[in-house]
């Protein structure tokens, strides 16, 4: 096996896949990054965990002789991360090991044998529902509702974002149990078929690590009861694959918490809002919640917070909100924070029933994504 790369494409897919290889592990091989080089002139990179893979096909190489070789995922990343990314590398398997020359600089690194990088988890699979979608409304799609995604591992079936098809859309939904977030899109062509899968949370960081809200990328998704599969394609060629064991486990009904009889309306400037917000929790940097009060009066919204430690803080914003009636409530500024940070309009809404019921929360004129939060009693 021997190619030559430019160094900077060469660790953009180095760290795409080197990204799923963990930190401690127990099979030497599970380190490594199996490097396949054709006679057609594409490398290759592909790494895994057992529970997830992801396969980048690496741009800008000219392949001398076709091969395959393993080595290790993080001593690539190092060494290439300090390499000019405009320079050219030339990687050699001899005498079992691969060789690395750049300019004066000279590597030598030991591999595994090819023969012993685990198979494809997807080897085998019954991929029943398959559907394609732009790169970029995946990305949104999971970029919204991250944020609500549980890291708790006793409700494991929350760990992760879930996709089903539901009225001639596609919905991606996450909750923690303190908040919820969804986003749809009109569901592509044989989507309307799935009933529901959890994808990992950390298969939804890879991803959107290698998409991007303007990405020309095309994504077909595959599914099956176990595993879903996202490949990746641009200008003609597949550019990567992921692979992922699903979550087993049933989600909950997300139906019955989004409110439907919510009719006190506020409307505020969403970054106005989200600077005060900041400013007014400042004093309680050192607390593990963080509690924001808002008050209302007429076209005005009061936000305060208070420590017994570290003091009080308060602010008052113009706002649209015409009744005479208040709204006294309460929520964890952190919830807040995110949920604003992940809109995308100028102007955002809240949606009020009591103090006591359940906040919805999304951008003005914007019907794709939504956010439910709970109060919290301050």
């Amino acid at each position: 096996m021997e190619f030559e790369v430019e160094c900077g494409s060469f660790l953009q897919s180095v760290k795409a896949v080197s990204s799923t290889i963990e930190a401690r592990v127990s099979i030497p091989i599970l380190s490594h990054v199996l490097l396949s080089a054709n006679s057609s002139g594409a490398v290759s990179l592909r790494a895994t965990n057992l529970d997830m893979e992801i396969s980048h096909e690496a741009s800008h190489v000219s392949v001398s002789t076709e091969g395959q070789a393993t080595t290790s995922g993080r001593t690539l990343d190092e060494i290439f991360s300090r390499l000019p990314a405009a320079a050219k590398a030339k990687l050699k398997l001899d005498n079992d090991r691969i060789r690395i020359a750049s300019g004066a600089a000279r590597f030598t690194l030991p591999v595994l044998k090819p023969e012993d990088f685990p198979d494809s988890i997807a080897k085998g699979e019954d991929f029943q529902h398959s559907f394609k979608l732009s790169g970029s409304v995946l990305w949104k799609l999971l970029d919204a509702v991250r944020l609500a995604i549980s890291r708790e591992e006793t409700r494991y079936y929350l760990n992760g974002v879930y996709l089903h098809s539901h009225e001639q859309n596609l919905h991606g939904v996450a909750t923690d149990g303190h908040r919820l977030a969804l986003h749809k899109c009109p569901a592509p062509e044989g989507a309307s078929e799935i009933s529901g899968v959890i994808i990992p949370s950390r298969a939804v960081d890879q991803l959107l690590r290698l998409l991007d809200e303007q990405t020309s990328l095309e994504v077909e998704i595959s599914l099956s009861e176990e595993k879903a599969r996202f490949v990746m394609t641009g200008e003609n060629s597949v550019k990567a694959e992921l692979v992922t064991r699903l979550i087993s486990g049933r989600y909950p009904d997300y139906q019955r918490v989004i409110p439907t009889e919510n009719n006190r309306d506020l409307v505020v400037d969403r970054k106005l809002f989200l600077d005060s917000v900041t400013r007014v929790t400042s004093v309680l940097l050192s607390d593990r919640v963080r509690g924001l009060s808002m008050s209302t009066a007429q076209n005005k919204l009061t936000l305060s917070s208070s420590s017994t430690d570290a003091g009080e803080a308060e602010e008052e914003i113009q706002v649209a909100f015409d009744e005479e009636e208040s709204v006294e409530v309460g929520y964890n500024a952190r919830f807040i924070e995110e949920i604003f940070r992940a809109l995308k309009t100028d102007q955002a809404q809240f949606k009020w029933r009591d103090s006591q019921t359940p906040t919805l929360i999304r951008g003005v004129d914007e019907e794709t994504t939504l956010y439910v939060v709970m109060p919290m009693r301050l």
